[in-house]
């Protein structure tokens, strides 16, 4: 909501429609406390839920993809999810269009190496998130530290666009190569453990 606010065009998708539908009635099917009056208060004109990947993403900058990567039986990161999505989102984007996919999910260090080389594309970054449960929406406008995972000028104009989207000011940003920024993320979920 917070890009939305600052003029740019957001699309948000979901896999599972209920969701969508619920949010799209302003109704949060998560544990978002603040959201649901941000939602109310949101008059909607930037902010499209899509129904589907296809009109999600045609026409996007950039994908920021949030997909859940749960444990496995053997206390394993099980990326089944995320590579799907990475899987289908290159296959609707148009060949030409110079897209960047910004990997949010916690993964192993190297991921991001990987996804670039199993898909043949160097355009997916990683930039962990630092949120809370019930407090995404706050850790969002008032990061407590912004982090990409990649040394170029793509990756500063990315970093811009968080502090724009931020409401606090002065953000420490750091910019990395892509396995430093997942073992970051990495070591903070274990200590924050």
């Amino acid at each position: 909501l917070g890009f939305s606010e600052k003029g740019y065009k957001v699309f948000g998708y979901d896999h599972d429609s209920a969701k969508t539908k619920l949010l799209q009635t302003k109704c949060v099917p998560f544990f978002e406390p603040t959201l649901e009056e941000k939602l109310s208060n949101h008059n909607g004109k930037n902010f499209i839920l899509a129904n589907s990947l296809e009109d999600s993403i045609k026409n996007t900058d950039i994908i920021f993809l949030c997909v859940g990567t749960p444990t496995d039986e053997n206390g394993c990161v099980d990326l089944k999810y995320l590579l799907t999505a990475i899987r289908d989102i290159l296959k609707c984007l148009p060949k030409k269009r110079l897209t960047t996919l910004v990997v949010k999910s916690t993964v192993p260090v190297g991921f991001t190496v990987e996804a670039k080389e199993r898909h043949g594309t160097e355009n997916i970054i990683f930039s962990p998130e630092f949120l809370r449960e019930g407090k995404a929406l706050y850790d969002n406008l008032y990061p407590s530290r912004i982090i990409v995972g990649e040394l170029s000028e793509r990756a500063k104009t990315f970093a811009g666009l968080l502090e724009q989207g931020a409401i606090k000011e002065d953000i420490n940003v750091l910019f990395t190569h892509s396995t430093e920024a997942e073992a970051i993320k990495l070591f903070a979920n274990t200590y924050l453990a």
